[in-house]
């Protein structure tokens, strides 16, 4: 039976883990009980009871793609909640739509706990992420840009990931830099800004575990100068 966890015991932000192609995702929920909820990177194998819980909880209303590689479970959370609206970037929109998704931009929506949409300039996956403030620091929920992967797994694709720096531990992979960014200046200047201007002291990835640290904004920022 599985469990939404609370990132850093905060009531409105659930989080789990799920296997995707030999290692693991994470979705993530934004919302207190009985409010509207919002599921960022809705995935493929999340178990029925904990999607049958967010019923319990409130109203899913809206189901945000981290880009457009992240579509392989919002299909089965449209299915368990059609009345939500699927929201992506602009950038992702049209290669979602190839592969049967229907999604919206996300402009103009208005997100659970008083969080707002961050889209990174220069990336072509149309990447987005979800920034908020908590009682123990801004709080980052990205998609494919950084990965918190504590252990590589023992399996092919563990090596995949070994080999092309994902992990371990808090990286910017190589197939992020080759497939997601298309202009690098553009990105790191815009990445500068921003962790200038929000200073997030939680990362919640995609992939990998939840990182709460002070120094955040420099390690994000170290990273991105070392691998970009």
């Amino acid at each position: 039976m599985g469990v939404w966890d609370a990132v850093i015991n905060e009531p409105q932000l659930l989080t789990t883990a799920y296997s995707v192609r030999g290692w693991s995702g994470r979705t993530t929920v934004l919302g207190g009980s009985g409010t509207d909820l919002a599921v960022y990177n809705p995935g493929a194998t999340v178990p029925a009871d904990l999607v049958a819980d967010l019923r319990r909880r409130g109203r899913v209303t809206l189901l945000v793609a981290a880009n457009h590689f992240h579509h392989l479970g919002i299909a089965a959370w449209r299915a368990a909640f059609p009345e939500a609206l699927v929201v992506a970037s602009p950038l992702a929109i049209p290669r979602l739509r190839g592969h049967g998704v229907e999604a919206s931009g996300h402009g103009g929506i208005a997100l659970p706990a008083g969080a707002q949409v961050l889209e990174p300039v220069g990336l072509r996956t149309g990447e987005i992420w979800l920034s908020l403030a908590t009682g123990r620091g801004r709080c980052w929920i990205v998609g494919d840009a950084f990965f918190n992967v504590a252990r590589t797994p023992r399996n092919p694709t563990g090596l995949m990931l070994w080999l092309t720096g994902t992990t371990p531990g808090l990286r910017v992979g190589t197939t992020f830099r080759r497939l997601a960014v298309g202009e690098r200046a553009a990105y790191r200047s815009w990445l500068a800004e921003a962790l200038a201007t929000e200073r997030p002291e939680i990362l919640v990835p995609a992939h990998g575990e939840v990182l709460r640290d002070a120094q955040l904004p420099r390690r994000l920022a170290t990273l991105a100068a070392a691998r970009l």
